[in-house]
């Protein structure tokens, strides 16, 4: 659990993560939008098609 809690510091330290609340980190909100755009590079027609379905739900 250190070993854990020390890589999110890093982490958080390089603006990777941001802890939302207490405990809870999510990706900085670029880095996820490029993982996004990249997964979009490889992905299917289909697999574009359903992630977009998906996204106007949220």
């Amino acid at each position: 659990m250190a070993d854990t809690r020390r890589t999110l510091a890093r982490l958080g330290e390089s603006h990777l993560v941001v802890e939302r609340s207490a405990g809870r980190y999510v990706l900085h909100d670029l880095l996820l939008e490029y993982a996004g755009e990249l997964d979009l590079d490889h992905a299917g027609v289909e697999d574009m098609n359903a992630r977009s379905a998906a996204s106007r739900l949220v």
